[in-house]
Order: structure tokens, then C-alpha cells, then sequence
């Protein structure tokens, strides 16, 4: 290889160098952006699911959406018969 190839390949490298560190440097500052687009997206939609859920709580253990006395004793009968007196008694028979 002589002087001037030895130069040519050199400025390529260079050329090449500042090429690759511009396209990082846009690729940092995509990725930072996009990071924190994504955090205030999150704080939004923390604040939402909270309350999303109260109300999905409130709802289901309303008077309005159980109406009467029996309705809670057929939805909780189950659990009744399942505590440990239930099951040793049942065992025991």
C-alpha cells in the first residue's frame, strides 16, 4: 500500500466514524424521548386504573347492585362451608 491509498483509507474511516457517531447520537435522542413519553403515559394511566378499580369494588359491593339479603347469603355460601369447622366436620362423619 502506498501514502495516498493509506490517506483515502483513512479518510473513509473517518468519514465513517462521524457518520456512525451522528446516527447514534439521533438514536439516543430517539430513545430518551420515546422513554419519557412512555413515563408520562404511565403516570396517566396509574392514576386511571386506580380509580378504575374503586369503582369496580364500589359496584360490586353496592347496595344498588345487591338488592337483597339473599342474594349475599347464595354468593358467600360457598366460602361458609368451606372454614375449617365445616371441613372437619364433614371429615369426621
Amino acid at each position: 500500500m502506498d501514502d495516498a491509498e493509506k490517506e483515502k483509507r483513512l479518510a473513509a474511516m473517518m468519514e465513517n466514524a462521524k457518520w456512525r457517531d451522528e446516527q447514534r447520537g439521533k438514536n439516543v435522542k430517539r430513545y430518551k424521548e420515546e422513554e419519557a413519553r412512555l413515563e408520562a403515559n404511565e403516570a396517566l394511566d396509574k392514576d386511571k386504573s386506580a380509580t378504575f378499580i374503586n369503582d369496580i369494588k364500589i359496584q360490586s359491593f353496592s347496595s344498588k347492585t345487591t338488592s337483597t339479603v339473599s342474594d349475599r347469603i347464595r354468593r358467600n355460601i360457598n366460602s361458609v362451608q368451606r372454614t375449617p369447622a365445616a371441613l372437619e366436620s364433614f371429615l369426621g362423619k
